[in-house]
């Protein structure tokens, strides 16, 4: 069972990373590699760890921190100031005063920034929606839509190489 719950988290993050290109009038969709400049090593998430997976870490482990994340390598310009939709998974940074989600990081793997160490920053998009949204799950991946910028935008939990000026979020359906 721990093995079909890993297969299917698994097929999720491959998905959202080389989900096919769409067609919308106006909005671009794209993916993980999109963002990745020419001749940039493809990032390879970390194992997902948990209980009965043989790389849940050890005590020792856990109690070492992660690694620093890492700033190499470029962005990719080529959609600056497009519309765009991203597969993703939402880590919320901050929130309206009735509890909504106004800006976020989006990443391509749920733990990411959390659990795990954060990404290259040419893997993360830090996103300010128009309008505050409520989040059913952050555990969901989500479709974020919005105008796109190669610009970098630091948080407390990470470094994004991206910014999104969010309009919307869309459920993600498998």
């Amino acid at each position: 069972m721990a093995f079909l719950n890993h297969a299917m988290r698994a097929g999720v993050v491959l998905t959202l990373i080389f989900g096919a290109q769409a067609h919308a009038d106006d909005i671009e969709e794209i993916t993980w590699l999109n963002l990745l400049p020419e001749g940039t090593a493809q990032f390879v998430p970390p194992p997902v760890h948990g209980p009965g997976n043989d790389s849940f870490p050890s005590e020792e482990e856990s109690d070492a921190g992660f690694p620093a994340q890492s700033l190499a390598g470029g962005v990719v310009e080529d959609y600056n100031d497009k519309l765009v939709k991203l597969p993703g998974f939402v880590v919320p940074l901050e929130y309206s005063n009735k509890g909504k989600i106004t800006e976020f990081l989006l990443v391509p793997y749920f733990g990411a920034c959390i659990h795990y160490p954060p990404p290259p920053h040419n893997q993360i998009v830090y996103v300010v929606l128009d309008e505050p949204v409520a989040l059913s799950s952050i555990w969901d991946p989500v479709w974020a839509v919005g105008t796109f910028r190669a610009e970098t935008r630091g948080s407390y939990l990470a470094t994004a190489g991206y910014t999104m000026a969010g309009l919307r979020l869309e459920e993600y359906e498998y």
